[in-house]
Parts: structure tokens; C-alpha cells; sequence
């Protein structure tokens, strides 16, 4: 294990080997600052700053800067065809995850960037109509960046399906996350207000838990996760 370079911040770096990751970011719902390879000396918000930065190996080694031993929360939901983006949800609860239990936390929605070129990110949408197969392409490196991190470094996922996305809101992603979690071993909590016949036999199969509302699900992560009961996850 590999301290972090700054010596007065609490946080550790832990190698973790993936073959198809070349980027990550924890989102600390603070201001987003990343980090690309230590061989890159343009680094977006210059120079690495521990608090929040994910620094990577040229062979892809991913490290991970956060404060030691605590989980990190993956929030899994339409995005796509959601009317905000799917941001507003997961929004309102990373500081609740961040501030009351002191796990990390993915939002795949703030995230846009992933392990895209900037022409990627800034062209792939008009693709969908004008240039379908590169649509594909790079549709293809999102599903092995969120897929990947959800099966080696997720602790739990939280999904949030409300009416809108039982409704019609096509979402391929969700069910196929809540799939790899549920295959992985990995806890997913399912926080839904629709009844239980009106939402896919397939994701409530996958769910370990399911709420009827966020404060629920609130409750429960307190009782689960809340800090005086975490046991650290690496040891010195």
C-alpha cells in the first residue's frame, strides 16, 4: 500500500489492477477534479489534490484515493431518457452517503466523462442518428467502464426507480447493473414507490432489499453502515 503524497491528509492509495478501466472518478459532490496518467502534466484542476483524485498507472493500474476502509456506493438508475439526466436523485443523496456514513460514492450521472476522448464525449449523442456503429463503439467503452467498476470496486448499489422509469423511461443500463451486482454477490438496494407489479420481475429478483422511499432506505444504511459500526476494509 502506497501513501498519498499529501502527509497531513488521512487517506491511503490501494492498487487495483483492471484491463479495461483507463480512467475513474470518485465523486466526493465536491468540485470535480480528475486526473489522467501521472505522465500527463495537463491534468484538469492541476496537480493531484488527495481529497478527490483518482490517479492511474500507465498499464492501468487504478488507484484509489479515499478515506480508509470506507465502502463505496455505486447509484445505479435511468439516465439516458430520465427528464433530468437522472442527476437530481443521486444529487440529494451523496452528501447523506458522503457526511453520515463516510462512504465514497460513483455517480455515473455527473461522471459523463468515464474513459471517453473529448470528441467522444462531446459527439456521441448526435452519433445515435448520424454514425450509429461509432454510436456503438463508444457506447461499448461506457458499458466496460461502469460494468467493471461496479464487479471490483462497488461495495453496494443503490438504484432508484420511480414512476417515470416504470412508466416507459427505457433504461437498458439499470437492469443490467442491478444483474452484474446481483451476480457478483454485490448488495443492491432497490428504492421504488411503484408496487411490486408494476416493476420487472427480473430487478426485484436482483434487489437485496427494496424501499419504499429514500428516508427508508436512510434508515436501513444507518443501521447497516452507520460509521460506529464499519470495521476497516485494509489493515497496516
Amino acid at each position: 500500500m502506497e501513501r498519498c503524497a499529501d502527509p497531513a491528509a488521512p487517506l491511503f492509495c490501494a492498487p487495483f489492477s483492471c484491463s479495461l478501466l483507463s480512467r475513474f472518478t470518485v465523486l466526493e459532490f465536491a468540485p470535480l477534479v480528475r486526473a489522467a496518467s501521472p505522465a500527463d502534466d495537463n491534468t484538469e484542476g492541476g496537480s493531484w489534490n488527495c481529497s478527490f483524485v483518482s490517479a492511474f498507472h500507465p498499464c492501468c493500474s487504478l488507484f484509489i484515493c479515499g478515506s480508509k476502509g470506507f465502502s463505496l456506493a455505486y447509484l445505479c438508475g435511468p439516465i439516458e431518457f430520465a427528464s433530468d439526466g437522472g442527476k437530481m436523485w443521486r444529487r440529494k443523496l451523496t452528501p447523506f452517503l458522503r457526511n453520515e456514513l463516510g462512504h465514497r460514492v460513483y455517480d455515473p450521472a455527473e461522471d459523463e466523462k468515464k474513459n471517453l476522448t473529448d470528441e467522444e464525449l462531446t459527439h456521441f449523442r448526435e452519433w445515435k442518428t448520424t454514425d450509429v456503429e461509432r454510436f456503438r463503439r463508444v457506447v461499448r467503452k461506457i458499458i466496460h467502464f461502469d460494468l467493471d467498476l461496479i464487479e471490483n470496486k462497488a461495495d453496494y448499489i443503490i438504484c432508484h426507480w420511480d414512476a417515470a422509469a416504470s412508466a416507459g423511461a427505457t433504461s437498458g443500463g439499470t437492469p443490467a447493473e442491478l444483474t452484474v451486482g446481483y451476480r457478483c454477490g454485490i448488495p443492491v438496494y432497490l428504492v421504488t414507490p411503484q408496487p411490486p407489479q408494476e416493476i420487472s420481475g427480473w430487478m426485484l429478483a436482483c434487489a437485496d432489499q427494496v424501499f419504499s422511499s429514500v428516508e427508508e432506505l436512510k434508515k436501513f444504511l444507518l443501521e447497516r453502515y452507520g460509521r460506529e459500526r464499519q470495521s476497516p476494509l485494509w489493515k497496516d
